[in-house]
């Protein structure tokens, strides 16, 4: 029973790109002003934004999504062996990015909690713990590496000066990424 939840829940966090690109796409595209290389998305939540609840919504809606595949996250390393103090950095690193990303849509720029006091930056420690637990799994190597290659290519883009679209864009990919392979093991 446990594993059927884990795997439900788990399922949500590989929904996490899907549903912050579909509200990314879908606001960016109602608002002709907005260019997504040299704009945040956060522009698109602006208190006078003309769409900022489809953006609010998408953002509580991708925050819910991380949520509930922290819970995921560590029942499924818990049961496959990935250690429980990896399972909980793991998922402990995953909600504090969710906290984060819910207070951008919940209050809108100019708000200094918009921001959620930079807990979006712990979204970078999930395939980080993700990959470390998933190494003490059965057959967790190549999983692992691909964590770390993501990792990677997250932290080029951020030195780089990607736009951040791209920088989040990875980092939930990362998470949908982790969540797959632990989802495969239950």
């Amino acid at each position: 029973m446990v594993n059927v939840t884990a795997r439900r829940l788990l399922l949500s966090g590989m929904l996490m790109p899907v549903i912050y690109l579909a509200m990314f796409v879908l606001a960016a595209s109602l608002t002709p002003d907005f260019h997504w290389r040299v704009d945040e998305p956060s522009q698109l939540g602006i208190a006078s934004a003309p769409y900022r609840l489809l953006y609010d919504t998408g953002m509580i809606a991708t925050a819910a999504a991380g949520m509930l595949a922290a819970a995921g996250l560590f029942h499924g390393l818990r049961r496959t062996r990935g250690g429980i103090v990896l399972a909980g950095a793991t998922a402990a690193a995953l909600l504090l990015a969710s906290a984060g990303i819910a207070m951008a849509g919940l209050f809108p720029l100019p708000s200094p909690f918009h921001y959620g006091f930079g807990l979006t930056t712990a979204g970078i420690l999930v395939p980080a713990f993700g990959a470390f637990a998933l190494l003490r799994t059965a057959g967790g190597r190549r999983d692992a590496l691909r964590l770390a290659l993501i990792l990677a290519l997250i932290v080029a883009l951020v030195v780089r000066g990607a736009p951040p679209l791209l920088v989040g864009l990875a980092m939930f990919a990362a998470i949908a990424y982790l969540c797959l392979a632990v989802r495969t093991r239950l």
